[in-house]
């Protein structure tokens, strides 16, 4: 198995506020206030609209409008809560990649989950954020060196 900066908790006060977020907010507009000029968030919504133009005012009201549920959010918590639980009877091989300067999976967090699987191969922290599996760490020669090596690894094992 290989986990890519894997989420099992958010590392901010916000993880406390999703059970009572869910019942007042059921809904949130992310980019209801975006400002589609910044070229950060271009380059957020380019991984998933690469076609797009974000200087449209058609697409950029559409975008605005997007809704999500609230409650998903909090399912995406509670799974990351089942997997820290369940890691301990984990039996297969796991490598574990961090970015040291991801914002949502913080390398401490990782580094706790690390700690409670029974068969971890390997933690590598490298020079990188969230978007790791994307190929766009500057460290991404490494990781995939590192993920062939564990790839032949397992495949010589029986």
């Amino acid at each position: 198995m290989v986990l890519f900066a894997p989420f099992w908790r958010l590392d901010s006060w916000i993880e406390r506020l999703l059970p009572l977020a869910e019942r007042v907010f059921p809904r949130v507009q992310p980019f209801l206030r975006a400002d589609f000029a910044d070229p950060s968030l271009q380059a957020e919504l380019r991984h998933f609209l690469p076609d797009e133009d974000f200087a449209d005012p058609t697409v950029q009201a559409s975008i605005r409008q997007w809704e999500w549920p609230t409650r998903a959010l909090g399912q995406v918590r509670r799974a990351g809560q089942l997997g820290y639980a369940a890691a301990g009877a984990v039996t297969a091989p796991v490598l574990i990649f961090q970015g040291r300067r991801d914002p949502l999976v913080r390398p401490h967090l990782t580094r706790r989950l690390a700690q409670r699987l029974p068969n971890l191969a390997g933690y590598v922290e490298v020079d990188g954020e969230h978007d790791l599996v994307r190929g766009a760490a500057p460290d991404w020669p490494a990781i995939a060196t590192v993920m062939r090596t564990f790839a032949a690894q397992i495949s010589t094992t029986d």
